[in-house]
């Protein structure tokens, strides 16, 4: 049964990245990958500094980074491009298929723009922002499984939240998924909001095959489904409003 699209989604952003080993990358090379972008609309061009941070035993070393990013005009999708990664993202998520299809194309540019044979690391990640009514502990009860909030509320000095984020890895029998949760309060007058950020990953050297990832993600956003599927409760999954699609 295909997935259901959630009309009134939370989802934020969905993000792929795919990480390799580079020695550089040329102005021909970006030059290539903006013109096999264009088919896919990402059109409008941007350099971004930044910083990229390598953790050693007793040292963190801080090294510059050049990002490129290819964008669409109306911000709905992005390719982002440093020496060792590059990031595809959208914000009008409809569904693993139409992801994946728009996916497809944009990895196998950067793969021939940059003559990449194998890639170190794959990772599909999901942000939702839940909306709450109120930020105390039976308002967020009824958004979200009750098994997500201990220790709130266990003991007398635990009973007002001001804010929180768990973060947990766990095991998968391909990959690991990393559940980074918690009641966030937007500074202002903002309401406040529930995160529920899955990013499912598989760290290994393999052959860089777009078709072969393409099923592999699939496969990471079957796990994440449900994981979010139970991070929820039926009533806030209702008020998402789910239409169940031959399509998505």
């Amino acid at each position: 049964m295909p997935e259901p699209v959630l009309r009134k989604s939370p989802l934020t952003n969905v993000v792929c990245e795919v990480r390799f080993d580079a020695s550089a990358v040329g102005q021909g090379q970006i030059l290539r990958l903006a013109k096999a972008l264009e088919p896919a609309g990402l059109t409008e061009y941007a350099m971004e500094e930044g910083f990229q941070v390598a953790v050693r035993p007793g040292q963190i070393e801080q090294r510059p980074v050049h990002r490129h990013r290819f964008a669409a005009p109306d911000g709905s999708a992005s390719v982002t491009l440093d020496l060792n990664a590059f990031a595809f993202e959208t914000a009008a998520y409809m569904g693993v298929d139409p992801f994946l299809e728009a996916w497809r194309p944009v990895a196998q540019a950067v793969g021939e723009a940059l003559g990449l044979e194998a890639r170190t690391r794959i990772g599909l990640r999901y942000v939702n922002e839940i909306a709450l009514g109120g930020g105390d502990y039976d308002a967020v009860r009824h958004a979200v499984n009750p098994d997500l909030l201990p220790p709130w509320g266990a003991h007398a000095h635990l009973e007002t939240l001001a804010n929180s984020l768990h973060e947990l890895r766990f095991t998968q029998e391909e990959g690991e998924l990393a559940f980074r949760h918690g009641l966030q309060r937007p500074p202002g007058a903002a309401p406040p909001v529930y995160l529920l950020d899955y990013d499912y990953y598989e760290q290994r050297l393999r052959a860089f095959d777009v078709n072969d990832d393409a099923d592999r993600l699939r496969r990471f956003n079957a796990i994440v489904t449900d994981v979010f599927r139970w991070s929820i409760t039926e009533g806030q999954y209702q008020a998402f409003d789910p239409e169940e699609r031959l399509d998505a």
